[in-house]
């Protein structure tokens, strides 16, 4: 009986450390991260997560677009049916989709003139899109009231001055 419960303890254990690596690959790693240490990068699967930004660059089967994580951003490529997926991108009057990208990383992609960009493996779309709202901060629309006449009058006076001398 202990041989047995000994072999279950190894097993156990096995299993246990055995799971650390799967763990370690699905890590996020930041833009900022890749930008700063491309080196250790370079030709590796890696995963990033952020937001869809700008549009998406259809060049035939295959496409490009631009995640930023907060950090900085980066390029993605990937097939068009993939890129398709993406329904927002983010804008100033939009917040864009949040994906999570598997792909390998080029520190300086040989394909595509010597830029830094991620091949994409797999797409996932981590939460919608959505339509982004700004408030109007009242003071700078009451500074605007106040000092627009200090702006007119300089401008009269400037158009004057201009005026006058140019009648000499």
């Amino acid at each position: 009986m202990c041989k047995i419960q000994k072999i279950m303890l190894i097993v156990i254990i096995t299993a246990i450390f055995s799971s650390f690596p799967v763990l370690a690959s699905e890590a996020i790693t930041s833009v900022s991260e890749l930008i700063d240490n491309g080196w250790e990068y370079d030709s590796k699967i890696i995963n990033i997560q952020g937001e869809a930004i700008g549009e998406l660059l259809e060049r035939g089967k295959y496409s490009f677009v631009n995640i930023n994580d907060g950090t900085s951003a980066i390029g993605i490529y990937l097939k068009t049916t993939d890129g398709k997926m993406i329904k927002s991108y983010g804008n100033y009057h939009k917040i864009g989709d949040s994906v999570r990208i598997t792909g390998v990383f080029n520190r300086a992609c040989k394909e595509h003139g010597g830029d830094m960009d991620i091949h994409c493996d797999s797409i996932q779309i981590v939460s919608d899109g959505y339509e982004r709202t700004h408030d109007i901060n009242k003071h700078k629309i009451i500074l605007t009231i106040v000092l627009m006449p200090f702006v007119i009058y300089g401008t009269m006076k400037t158009y004057g001055v201009i005026r006058k001398n140019s009648k000499n």
